[in-house]
């Protein structure tokens, strides 16, 4: 290869890497809690203890401050009628601690703009950025930024959870954190390749209880579950370390 040839190689490498800034991480969650009147347009009073709570989620815990405070704070834009203001909502107590501004430039169904944006402002490469969402979209949100395959259907009662996108060597990989901020809140994260316990798992996503015994694992049974069309999910397990393909292994 001539020196031009290299050169030209070079240039299309580098033009390639600066069409997508990834951050280093994004951090997904849904708004927090509404109320039981299905007119209403507003947090809860719940709702309102996690957001101001969500403050030492964003600044204290270490699942989503490795790489410092977020830089960026997004949330769906409101619709006409005053729907879509939860989300911004949710982020008002933290726009308040880190002197930032809740940029809500997409509705909830543009979530591929939004991502797209995202990904390819070098603003925040290397750093960290916040989206509250609406949990009807939160998946192919997740799925916009590159998580493969896209999660399952985020189940209407869920609040105190958040997807955490990584980027390691350019491939995205998502972490569902509990955000532990309010007595009754989740304790279990669920990471790809790692075990997760089923009890907690299948909140969100869905999985049977009934599956072909894998093991024995610290006293718990460890099952294979078909990673079936219907029963998708990016959690993809391990038994003893090992990935099993087109399946992934629960503790119960």
């Amino acid at each position: 290869m001539n020196s031009r040839a290299g050169l030209l190689l070079l240039i299309a490498a580098l033009t390639i890497r600066s069409a997508v800034a990834q951050p280093a991480e994004i951090v997904i969650i849904r708004h927090a809690e509404k109320p039981d009147d299905p007119n209403a347009l507003h947090l809860s009073a719940t709702g309102r203890q996690r957001a101001k709570a969500l403050v030492a989620f964003f600044t204290k815990n270490p699942a989503v401050t490795r790489n410092g405070s977020p830089v960026a704070l997004f949330a769906t834009h409101p619709t006409k009628r005053g729907h879509g203001q939860r989300p911004i909502e949710t982020l008002e107590p933290l726009a308040k601690e880190l002197h930032l501004q809740i940029q809500t430039p997409f509705d909830s169904e543009e979530y591929a703009k939004l991502a797209a944006r995202i990904l390819h402002d070098r603003s925040y490469r290397g750093k960290t950025v916040v989206i509250c969402w609406v949990h009807e979209h939160m998946p192919q949100l997740a799925a916009a930024l590159g998580v493969k395959p896209e999660p399952p259907k985020w189940k209407e009662h869920v609040y105190d959870l958040a997807y955490v996108i990584t980027y390691a060597a350019g491939k995205a990989e998502l972490e569902l954190v509990p955000e532990k901020v309010l007595p009754g809140d989740s304790k279990h994260s669920f990471k790809t390749g790692n075990a997760s316990t089923c009890s907690q798992a299948a909140r969100i996503f869905r999985q049977p209880r009934s599956a072909p015994v894998l093991g024995r694992s610290n006293s718990r049974t460890v099952r294979r579950i078909p990673f079936a069309a219907s029963h998708r999910t990016f959690v993809r397990c391990c038994a003893r370390g090992r990935a099993h393909s087109g399946s992934f292994a629960v503790l119960l």
